[in-house]
């Protein structure tokens, strides 16, 4: 398991397309294909369509995205 350095910004996967279900990592298993997100839940993120690797994301678009939990401890 790969940890997600802290000096830079963070990373953002989606869980799935609901509300507050996008989480910033903590940790990638990149061998599993699992996310351990700041928030504690480990999820497999939902894939990209054109490349099916997992839906990464600087920042959220859409502040309904973010899990609150996770957006207290992104900044």
């Amino acid at each position: 398991m790969s940890a997600v350095t802290s000096g830079r910004a963070p990373v953002w996967f989606l869980r799935s397309y609901k509300d507050h279900d996008t989480h910033v990592a903590a940790s990638v298993a990149v061998d599993i294909g699992t996310v351990t997100s700041r928030c504690g839940l480990t999820f497999t993120p939902v894939l990209h369509p054109i490349d099916g690797n997992p839906a990464r994301l600087t920042a959220p678009t859409d502040e309904l995205q973010i899990c609150p939990r996770c957006c207290g401890g992104a900044t």
